[in-house]
């Protein structure tokens, strides 16, 4: 978000977005916990210990799922260019046409396990980060008690 680290935990089901809780240093220590299936968004401000609730409409779930970049649906045509490393990871560096657009973008894909790693569209550049993948516990996605 406007050059902020945002961390994004997802629970998957069955290939697709089940919860997810979002944080950035632009929302301070506010938790966003979205249950994706039961359109159900919670947002958590841990500092006084209140939360806000509210009901998703099938639009505003599929938008918080189009934040979760996958390959799968993001490209109509790929031009491979090269190989580079992000943070480490060896990406082939594609060249595509994003679905629904005409404009070009340079995609980093991860070569070992094809998740998006980096995303320069001339405009926003993004870099993302995974961390501890398969091994967040269920729990992580709960709402605390207010």
């Amino acid at each position: 978000i406007d050059g902020q680290k945002m961390t994004q935990r997802v629970l998957y089901e069955n290939g697709q977005p089940a919860k997810m809780v979002m944080q950035s240093a632009e929302l301070g220590d506010t938790l966003i916990y979205i249950d994706v299936a039961a359109k159900h968004m919670v947002i958590y401000d841990p500092s006084d210990n209140t939360a806000i609730e509210s009901e998703l409409d099938d639009e505003s779930a599929g938008d918080f799922t189009e934040i979760l970049v996958n390959a799968d649906n993001l490209v109509k045509e790929v031009d491979i260019l090269s190989v580079e490393d992000v943070n480490g990871v060896s990406c082939w560096v594609v060249e595509t046409t994003m679905e629904g657009e005409e404009a070009k973008a340079k995609v980093w894909i991860d070569r070992e396990f094809g998740l998006i790693r980096q995303i320069d569209d001339g405009e926003t550049p993004i870099t993302i980060e995974y961390s501890r993948l398969n091994e967040i516990p269920e729990a992580e996605f709960e709402v605390p008690q207010v």
